[in-house]
């Protein structure tokens, strides 16, 4: 791992009332700030290597970085996929850039696929829209976000529908169990505890909202994503307590695993597979 050497910002938001830093290495974004100029993403404690280590949670653990084609490594016909996917730990194409956006691209080691990203500003939104094409053979598909938004401990999480059983994916086959309203707020985990779980895989919901300290971040995001699962921690592997907003091209965490549900969707070669994500910033929380 190259310590002594951080990887460099390629592109930052300029004019508007949004913050953005993106770095080519992982595509990651290094910073996300509102219009009030507050900080979202966990920032690192030193330098971002340019050549990771390989264990996700060994590495800087901060920012908004890219897991495909699986969260959780695993074997899926005949190669092998290693921690948290292979996007985070690469360098990305910087393909072009101006004032307000910016596209980069990574191509798969084996070149079996190949994934555009634009990021774009306008006002206090960033727009994001992914395009993603297999090359050369059918490949399953997933992927998430993993955005470490660094909170509070009196954060909490909303979205519609909420009050609905959830997806216990800390239980084989994860069955649904009754919402607890604790769920929804950082501050009921112990110090360096975690939780993770999914909403109903059956049902859609479009959107999720952090309510921290009077500030309120939104994320969107389209049909493309039909699924969403959330992470809370208590620095157990961050510096600071994180919120992940984790919609979903597939269920869940595990390609190989997805694959066996039947929610990885088939890449044909090249036909594209599009979604989008949005991130703005609602004003002040009730």
């Amino acid at each position: 791992m190259t310590q002594d050497e951080s990887a460099p910002v390629v592109w930052r938001a300029e004019g508007t009332d949004i913050g953005v830093a993106i770095m080519a290495r992982g595509g990651k974004i290094a910073s996300l700030t509102g219009p009030d100029g507050h900080e979202w993403l966990a920032q690192a404690a030193g330098p971002i290597p340019v050549d990771p280590t390989p264990v996700f949670t060994d590495a800087e653990m901060c920012g908004w970085d890219e897991c495909a084609p699986t969260i959780t490594p695993c074997r899926q016909d005949g190669i092998d996929y290693p921690d948290h996917g292979e996007l985070w730990a690469n360098p990305w194409e910087l393909v072009e850039s101006d004032a307000t956006s910016c596209a980069l691209a990574f191509t798969s080691p084996r070149g079996d696929y190949r994934l555009e990203r634009r990021a774009s500003v306008t006002g206090s939104t960033l727009a994001i829209t992914y395009c993603v094409t297999a090359l050369g053979r059918p490949i399953y598909w997933f992927w998430t976000s993993h955005p470490q938004f660094a909170v509070g401990e009196g954060a909490f999480i909303t979205w519609a529908g909420q009050g609905a059983p959830i997806a216990d994916t800390d239980q084989a086959g994860a069955p649904l169990k009754p919402w607890d309203p604790d769920f929804a707020r950082i501050g009921t985990l112990p110090q360096h505890g975690s939780r993770k779980f999914y909403l109903n895989p059956a049902e859609f919901v479009a959107s999720a909202q952090i309510h921290d300290d009077g500030r309120v971040l939104q994320m969107s995001w389209n049909k493309g994503l039909p699924y969403l699962g959330f992470w809370m921690e208590r620095s157990r592997f961050a510096r600071t307590d994180i919120i992940a907003l984790e919609p979903s091209v597939a269920y869940y965490d595990d390609l190989s695993l997805a694959v066996g549900l039947g929610t990885a969707p088939l890449l044909p070669p090249g036909r594209p597979y599009f979604w989008d994500v949005k991130v703005c910033f609602e004003g002040v929380s009730s």
